[in-house]
């Protein structure tokens, strides 16, 4: 049996609550290097077993470096589809280093479905702090009604 997430149940701000587990999906492969569509549809009907309310995607345990745009794509709407069928919550993350691409990428998940966004602060050549809280606002400006 499938727990049903109460989508209405919010945080005294009005955003979505989150609690327990909320595990990153890993990204299934084939033998041949191919994206597993199929195999990831099966780990989202297991995880939904759990009884879980949340999950994430893409992490880093979901291999998203190695993906290219349209492979992630691809998976994050597979995610969405078959965990919004369990009644289950999905973040995405958004782990662009360029803000740009951050605020494109956010907005493109946030418009497939995403319940919420999780950012990853870009760290690559050491940025000011100035530079990720810009960073950071930017993507949250960019999805204003998304937590």
């Amino acid at each position: 049996m499938h727990t049903m997430v109460n989508r209405s149940e919010t945080t005294s701000a009005g955003t979505p609550r989150v609690s327990g587990v909320c595990p990153v999906i890993a990204t299934p492969f084939s033998r041949s290097s191919k994206i597993d569509v199929d195999s990831l549809v099966a780990l989202i009907d297991r995880l939904g077993r759990t009884g879980i309310q949340s999950v994430m995607y893409p992490g880093f345990a979901s291999e998203s470096l190695k993906l290219a745009d349209e492979e992630k794509l691809i998976l994050l709407s597979t995610v969405l589809d078959n965990a919004h069928r369990l009644g289950i919550m999905v973040v995405a993350s958004v782990s662009d280093h360029a803000t740009h691409l951050a605020v494109r990428r956010a907005r493109e998940y946030v418009e497939r479905g995403a319940d919420m966004v999780s950012i990853l602060p870009p760290y690559l050549l050491s940025p000011s702090a100035l530079s990720v809280r810009h960073h950071i606002t930017s993507v949250l400006d960019a999805v204003p009604t998304t937590p």
